[in-house]
């Protein structure tokens, strides 16, 4: 019994520690997403979007709105995390991996917005593949 109680926690901070969360690339990987539609550059995103979100939306309609969306809101000067949450395991499209839910605070040069972030990082890559991404505001109306 007394081996049984640190088996137990060494166990617990084994399977803690290799989780398989990219928290830190994650958000680096939303940092890049950020500065690129700063810069319109909305041709650098494309190759990160899912494979079913331009299964849905096309490359075209994409851009449109990610242009669309910078007219009406602005630069984004700067933005805080506000929540995340991830579901590792998850098979998405026959691939699993963990699948990032961030949301942000985001100070736009014409309003603020809370933006939600759904991201899938396959697994055994250190890809990162935007399934989502929302833009919420009272001033978009």
């Amino acid at each position: 019994m007394r081996l049984l109680i640190p088996c137990l926690i060494v166990l617990l901070l084994l399977l803690t520690g290799c989780s398989g969360l990219n928290t830190t690339e994650v958000q680096l990987f939303v940092d890049e997403v950020y500065d690129n539609l700063n810069n319109q550059s909305y041709d650098k995103i494309v190759p990160v979007l899912d494979d079913r979100w331009l299964k849905s939306t096309n490359e075209s309609k994409t851009i449109d709105f990610l242009s669309k969306l910078h007219n009406k809101t602005g630069v984004v000067n700067s933005y805080s995390l506000m929540s995340w949450n991830a579901k590792i395991g998850m098979a998405v499209g026959g691939r699993s991996g963990t699948t990032y839910v961030l949301g942000y605070y985001s100070n736009r040069t014409n309003m603020m917005t809370r933006d939600t972030f759904t991201i899938f990082n396959p697994m055994d890559t250190n890809d990162f593949y935007i399934m989502g991404y929302n833009v919420n505001s009272p001033d978009l109306i």
